[in-house]
């Protein structure tokens, strides 16, 4: 792989692009370069975590503050922190996450240490101080922008089009959006879910982990069923059910014979539960359109016990956040 043109190649406005070759190119101005080229300085630590020395390494990889918005990425998280690059170079920290990350991933990753320092310029000269989790959730939203006006062959734009998004339920009703994660080496999982209103507003979320599980459908039906006991133990109705799974669905809205699989019991229990909830509507979503639910399941898999958020946590915010610009 040719790491300059992959990073040429992401779609971002071409000054994060800069931004991200001056960090390669170790001329970026953080407090510890210009020190070293005999600036006066008050002070070389870091205008962000106000603890380290502001290099460019603690910069983009191991401030607090930067940990606190690539952290949110699940995918970022697992990449950018990997134990083997612990001792790299930022240059040869950016080839790994090249080598690792998806060429859409590789651009979320950019933008983002283009917005950390961005926040820490606003820091510097303005004496403005945001959030993390606002920086993150402002990046993402104009990346998400830039990129749906930005792409470059029709095809692609068409396809975007295309792409089913999350949407929210009619007013007066809430959405619960499930997923269920499955390792088949380990016959273990997690399972998520998601509440939220008509205006994408998030209401609570909830996540755990699954052990001894037979199949990907039977962590669908697990995550089912924990979404299921929390919304009738709340009396949440009425209820729009939305799961990826097209099979789960079918099995619970249309099957006209009984299912005689191993998880025929299973079915049985949540039929029973479902006939006396009326107002509890079960349809298929997309993938694309059930991203929130899936990062949490994913993410519960490593869960030690059972978890409620009543907002989103970190690793959430940049999917409930492209959710919400998809309105």
């Amino acid at each position: 792989m040719d790491f300059w043109k992959t990073l040429w190649k992401v779609l971002i406005p071409n000054s994060a692009k800069v931004h991200v070759w001056r960090v390669c190119n170790n001329i970026l101005p953080s407090l510890e370069r210009l020190a070293s080229k005999h600036v006066n300085v008050e002070s070389q630590t870091c205008v962000l975590c106000e603890v380290e020395m502001e290099t460019t390494l603690h910069l983009c990889r191991n401030c607090s503050y930067t940990k606190q918005v690539l952290y949110a990425n699940p995918y970022l998280k697992r990449t950018c922190y990997d134990p083997q690059t612990d001792h790299l170079s930022v240059l040869d920290w950016l080839r790994f996450c090249a080598k690792e990350l998806s060429i859409k991933e590789l651009g979320d990753l950019m933008y983002l240490l283009w917005g950390i320092w961005k926040e820490r310029n606003c820091r510097v000269w303005e004496a403005k101080r945001t959030p993390a989790c606002d920086v993150l959730i402002r990046s993402m939203s104009r990346l998400h922008d830039y990129r749906f006006h930005n792409s470059k062959l029709r095809s692609e734009a068409i396809r975007c089009l295309r792409v089913e998004k999350w949407k929210p339920p009619s007013i007066g009703t809430l959405k619960v959006n499930i997923d269920g994660s499955f390792y088949e080496s380990t016959r273990q999982g997690g399972f998520g879910f998601v509440i939220r209103d008509s205006d994408g507003q998030f209401i609570v979320g909830g996540g755990g982990p699954l052990s001894q599980l037979l199949s990907p459908e039977h962590a669908e039906l697990s995550a089912f069923q924990a979404a299921l006991d929390y919304i009738m133990e709340h009396d949440m109705q009425p209820m729009v059910v939305e799961t990826d799974s097209t099979k789960v669905q079918r099995q619970l809205t249309t099957a006209a014979m009984p299912n005689t699989s191993t998880l025929g019991r299973v079915y049985d229990d949540l039929l029973m539960l479902l006939e006396s909830q009326p107002n509890v509507t079960i349809v298929h979503a997309r993938r694309d359109a059930n991203k929130v639910a899936h990062l949490l399941a994913s993410q519960a898999s490593s869960f030690s016990q059972v978890c409620f958020y009543s907002f989103p946590p970190q690793f959430l915010l940049a999917a409930v956040a492209a959710d919400l610009c998809s309105m």
